[in-house]
């Protein structure tokens, strides 16, 4: 195990069992509450065909869906991304923007630019700059999850996720942004099987960012 940590030591090394813990105080109607609010279960707006919208659990969902209560196991499973919660990339890359840009909600687009503002989210600035803090560790600590995306010279946050599939091999993610002089740049890397997201989707990210800096305007 990792021992006794604090948020920035978990987020860092992907401490399940701190989430855990944090998700039984919280509850369930509070991390669905929290999920919403980022704009998850809800179609982001990109205008990419059929967007589907995925699903943030609560305790009314499972006994309207399956007639079943809701236990503590899932609460726990809720709070690492697991169990009954579905996103998609887009709806990632939109939810980690929102620690690289101050609190924004922002409606992704296509073109080079839209009118509609962003929506400012009801976050505690404290609270934002210690997710933040924790960001920058995961991928600029040497025992950070996400260091395969580290690229030298790049302010380079994120976080990696590996998604439980049944017996199948688990998904792989990771999301993050770098901070540049002009906007921050979100993505979101999703490998399908691709296994842990502390290795192909952090590499994939990393190559990007770099390609970025090589090619930049």
């Amino acid at each position: 195990g990792h021992g006794d940590v604090d948020l920035l030591e978990a987020l860092t090394v992907s401490c399940n069992n701190y989430f855990y813990n944090l998700g039984l105080a919280l509850g369930p109607d509070r991390l669905s509450q929290g999920a919403l609010a980022f704009g998850l279960s809800q179609p982001t707006g990109i205008l990419l065909g059929k967007e589907a919208k995925g699903l943030v659990p609560s305790k009314r969902w499972k006994k309207a869906a399956l007639n079943q209560p809701w236990y503590d196991g899932e609460t726990a499973h809720f709070a690492i991304g697991q169990g009954y919660i579905a996103v998609t990339p887009i709806q990632v890359a939109r939810f980690v923007s929102c620690f690289a840009n101050g609190g924004y909600l922002v409606s992704p687009y296509v073109v080079k630019g839209s009118s509609e503002k962003p929506r400012l989210l009801s976050l505690d600035p404290a609270a934002i700059r210690t997710v933040r803090k924790g960001l920058f560790r995961v991928v600029n600590d040497p025992s950070g999850t996400g260091k395969n995306a580290h690229v030298e010279g790049l302010a380079i946050s994120g976080k990696t996720g590996t998604a439980e599939v049944g017996g199948a091999r688990p998904h792989g993610w990771f999301c993050g942004y770098l901070e540049n002089e002009t906007s921050p740049i979100a993505l979101a890397v999703f490998i399908e099987h691709g296994e842990q997201g502390s290795r192909f989707p952090a590499m994939m990210a990393g190559y990007i960012f770099a390609w970025w800096k090589e090619n930049r305007a």
